[in-house]
């Protein structure tokens, strides 16, 4: 991975000057702060819209299905428009569009078809999300000083699993007084003070890239997405199989298109570097990882330990606590040190981590649990926070948007294929013995992208 001395072709930057470099960083991190809600706290409510819409809880769960799914295809095309058009002024039209389809979401009970504008809402809810997740860490590396940047990477990784961590605890409170409209509507107080924060201070491109997106390729692109995201949820049906080979059809047709292109929406040009190739690769399967081992864990403690949902959700806190707190280390070490050393230290403790869980005793005290969920957590974050140093040294400046929309990519992708992992695992089985083999398969993954992260340091030439 990378090292000190920027590797050859990178820019050394200044970044923003005083009070407008804070406003700035304040800005990125509510707006990324906010996608994290809209999806975190949607979960909660989900009983909640089916109840008071009248329709089947399983209908209800394509409320969140949607918004990841429209957030996943958007976010390489937005990339590409951010690296041309310009990032902050991509980042600004996707919190306007988030804002305008939060009120429609919001008041989509009393519409005279209430489940279909909701579903409509939340798919331009996840535009204007992807809008958003695209273009954060280029503006971050426009905001920051390049030896300051690792830093402030971990405080944005601290403030996304802060998000995650409150989310539904935020959407349990909100329920308890008002109602899942109140839920939505209450997304627009982060969206308008990142506007207001943003509309002056955050960065312009360094360097624009004069190239026009290519709208076939978007298409193509999108269309591949879906299909293969369908291919994992009960919708497919017997339909399976014909759309998991349209989604590789399409794949194959974009991919082919991207390579007569000389700027395309999927940076294979990047992939060909083995820096950002490894980090890549290790992120994507880090995150099927995390969500494969969150999946698992409420079943492993309510079937091994007898907790209830409560109290599973107590004994799940160490994890992002940690995060919480190894995020912003993390980040400054990346500045400092190898960033190959932290992230195989990181993801080798995350497997220790998730291997002890699944070994955990059936006569296992809080604190065996705690320690466990905190090494995992802690091994994650050195992980991520280092890890998205090395993706954005080991590119150049002009690069920023396409680096930030392949790690949205890879974060959006992974948690979708961990959570269908998660479904395939403990379906032919009891819980228990189900959720252990979860584990055990998300420590592998950790395992393997530990292997990945090595390879980093065989081709870095010094330190990021």
């Amino acid at each position: 991975m990378a090292g000190h001395s920027p590797p050859p072709g990178a820019a050394v930057h200044d970044g923003l000057k005083g009070r407008r470099r804070w406003f700035s960083t304040l800005a990125i991190v509510l707006g990324v702060v906010m996608t994290v809600l809209a999806n975190a706290t949607t979960y909660v409510a989900l009983p909640s819209m089916a109840r008071s819409l009248g329709v089947d809880a399983g209908v209800t769960v394509w409320v969140v299905n949607l918004y990841l799914l429209a957030t996943v295809v958007a976010l390489l095309p937005l990339a590409a428009w951010g690296d041309t058009r310009g990032h902050r002024r991509v980042f600004m039209a996707g919190l306007a569009l988030f804002a305008a389809a939060t009120v429609l979401a919001a008041l989509s009970a009393r519409t005279p078809w209430p489940l279909p504008t909701l579903l409509l809402a939340r798919a331009l809810m996840g535009l204007g999300a992807a809008g958003v997740m695209a273009t954060c860490m280029a503006l971050l590396r426009a905001t920051h000083p390049s030896h300051r940047l690792g830093r402030f990477i971990g405080l944005n990784g601290m403030a996304v699993a802060a998000a995650n961590a409150a989310g539904p605890s935020v959407a349990g409170a909100v329920l308890a007084w008002s109602n899942w409209e109140t839920l939505l509507a209450l997304l627009l107080v982060p969206a308008a003070a990142t506007a207001a924060l943003g509309w002056r201070s955050l960065p312009r491109n360094p360097v624009l890239r004069e190239a026009a997106v290519d709208p076939l390729g978007a298409v193509l692109q999108g269309a591949a997405f879906a299909s293969l995201v369908l291919v994992l949820t009960p919708l497919a049906g017997a339909w399976r199989w014909p759309l998991c080979a349209l989604g590789l059809a399409l794949g194959a047709a974009f991919v082919l298109r991207e390579r007569q292109r000389g700027f395309a929406l999927l940076p294979l040009d990047l992939l060909k570097r083995p820096l950002f190739a490894a980090s890549f690769t290790a992120a994507y399967a880090c995150f099927v990882a995390q969500v494969l081992a969150m999946v698992c864990l409420p079943f492993l403690l309510q079937g091994r330990l007898g907790l209830g949902p409560g109290a599973t959700g107590l004994a799940i806190t160490p994890w992002p606590l940690a995060v919480m707190v190894t995020a912003p280390l993390a980040g400054a070490l990346s500045d400092r040190v190898s960033t190959a050393w932290l992230g195989s230290t990181g993801l080798l403790l995350a497997a220790a981590g998730l291997v002890s869980l699944a070994w955990l005793p059936g006569t296992a005290t809080a604190l065996d649990v705690a320690w466990r969920m905190a090494l995992t957590g802690a091994g994650f974050a050195l992980f991520s926070g280092s890890n998205v140093r090395a993706l954005m040294a080991a590119t150049p400046v002009e690069r920023s948007g396409a680096v930030g929309g392949m790690h949205a990519i890879s974060r959006q992708s992974g948690q979708l294929v961990g959570a269908a992992l998660g479904g395939l695992v403990l379906s032919p089985a009891g819980w228990a013995g189900a959720a252990d083999r979860g584990l055990l398969l998300a420590a592998l993954m950790s395992g393997l992208a530990a292997v990945a992260c090595g390879f980093k340091s065989r081709d870095s030439r010094g330190r990021s």
